[in-house]
Order: structure tokens, then C-alpha cells, then sequence
């Protein structure tokens, strides 16, 4: 998973990357902790998908934290080219799942099906790029 640097970091990952999921979480949230697993998973397994972590009481994310506005942990925003599409507050893994599939289905340059299960412990996640023109998708 990735972390930000500083907000010129946040900034430039924001408005180039086309699918990203923020991760609000603190070292004392206990239900952070029950879904950092699950993030790292689908970091790890979802290749156009761009995650990144952002703790709350570092001081190096005091600006993104200010700029979204985040007071509950942990906190989700689902992202694509710039555009929050999604935010999720606390543990629901259904939710989430609904979320990053919207987020993951609506790629312009690739269609992907994704599979995503929620178990009680984590989300399985399978990945099978389907074929696509490139000639249709610039059409649209």
C-alpha cells in the first residue's frame, strides 16, 4: 500500500492516477486495524486500483486530513480521475465491496470483471481483464 510524502505527493497522485482508494486510519482505531488487512489484499492483488494509506496523527498528512475533512476512522474515499465517487465511514466490508467494484467497473481504457467476495476476515479478490476495442472506447 502506498503512503504520501507530503500533500505535493497527494496532489500529483490524485489527478494523474485514474482509480484510487484513500485510507484514513490512526495507529489507536481498532477497526482500522481490522480493515488494514483487507486494504493491503487488495493493494497487493488489484493492479488498477492505486491504494494508499494516510495516518491521521503523522504530521506529514496534517494537510490532506484538513483538506478532506476527515474525523471518523477509519474513512474511505474511492476516487476516479479526480472525482470522489464514494465515501465509506467505519467497517462494511459490503459497502466497501460495492464501492471498489463501482470504482473498478467504470475504467474508460480497460473493462474489467472483478470478483470481489467478503468473508468474514477478508475480501477475496479475483481479477480477469475482459477483451475490449480500443476503436469503441475512444468513440465514447
Amino acid at each position: 500500500m502506498n503512503k504520501f510524502n507530503d500533500f505535493d505527493d497527494f496532489v500529483t497522485a490524485i489527478t494523474t492516477l485514474e482509480n484510487v482508494v484513500l485510507f484514513f486510519t490512526a495507529s489507536w482505531c481498532e477497526p482500522c486495524k481490522v480493515m488494514y488487512p483487507i486494504v493491503e489484499n487488495l493493494a497487493s492483488n488489484l493492479s488498477m486500483c492505486h491504494f494508499f494509506k494516510i495516518d491521521v496523527d503523522v504530521e506529514e498528512t496534517e494537510q490532506i486530513v484538513e483538506h478532506f475533512d476527515v474525523s471518523s476512522m477509519p474513512t474511505f474515499f474511492f476516487i476516479k480521475n479526480n472525482d470522489i465517487k464514494n465515501t465509506l465511514i467505519g467497517v462494511n466490508k459490503e459497502q466497501f465491496s460495492e464501492y471498489l467494484k463501482v470504482l473498478l467497473n467504470n475504467a474508460p481504457e480497460k473493462k474489467y470483471e472483478n470478483n470481489l467476495e467478503v468473508t468474514e476476515n477478508n475480501l477475496e479478490v479475483t481479477e480477469k481483464q475482459s477483451d475490449f476495442n480500443v476503436l469503441d472506447n475512444k468513440s465514447k
